[in-house]
């Protein structure tokens, strides 16, 4: 039940520009986020880019207390209940967690949360996050923040096995605290299609 890789689907400027790793994870285009983003004519439409937990917590989720002081922290055990808060329904979870060589249920597909944990730069916090998901070909593919959907790593080498894969885009200054490099793998997830069950990212 994965999704076709249709990096063209996400080309339109008012997607690219507003939508970021966690929409494309999702497999969700926000008509809310575009209209914001073409009332701005593309200027700032960035800074519209979903982040995980703040749905929950803006909608007073039952999961919402928990999360909302990790708003800004980036190690595995936040992201993980960030994405899980923002998909709840009916005081249940329509995403679940699972691990790499487990098949997802019928009308389901594959993600993965990875962080940066920025530990090596003594970041306490973290630095950031990202996400991947598995496509129909078998290959994962990631959209990075407001660039386009792409299925290479950091390597430009295929995705096959995302806890594998490379994942260090700051090799050339590994101590540029604005570099990346997602070196905690966090966690497989099996998402329900959208015609399956609504996920939400804002």
């Amino acid at each position: 039940s994965e999704p076709d890789y249709r990096p063209e689907d996400w080309k339109d400027p008012l997607v690219e520009g507003s939508h970021n790793c966690y929409a494309y994870f999702l497999d969700d285009q926000i008509d809310k986020v575009k209209d914001k983003c073409k009332d701005l004519k593309l200027k700032s439409c960035s800074d519209l880019k979903p982040q995980p937990g703040h749905i929950g917590v803006d909608n007073k989720h039952p999961c919402s207390s928990k999360v909302k002081d990790k708003l800004g922290l980036y190690t595995c055990p936040s992201m993980i209940e960030r994405v899980m808060c923002d998909n709840m329904e009916n005081k249940k979870n329509v995403i679940k967690l699972t691990d790499f060589d487990v098949p997802c249920s019928e009308d389901y597909y594959k993600g993965v949360v990875v962080v940066d944990s920025g530990q090596h730069r003594k970041m306490k916090k973290g630095h950031t996050y990202h996400f991947y998901r598995q496509d129909s070909s078998g290959r994962w593919s990631h959209k990075p923040g407001t660039l386009p959907v792409e299925y290479v790593d950091a390597s430009k080498k295929p995705i096959y096995v995302p806890h594998l894969a490379d994942k260090i885009y700051n090799r050339k200054d590994p101590d540029n605290k604005d570099g990346i490099h997602y070196d905690k793998n966090c966690s497989y997830m099996c998402l329900p299609r959208n015609y399956k069950s609504e996920t939400k990212a804002i």
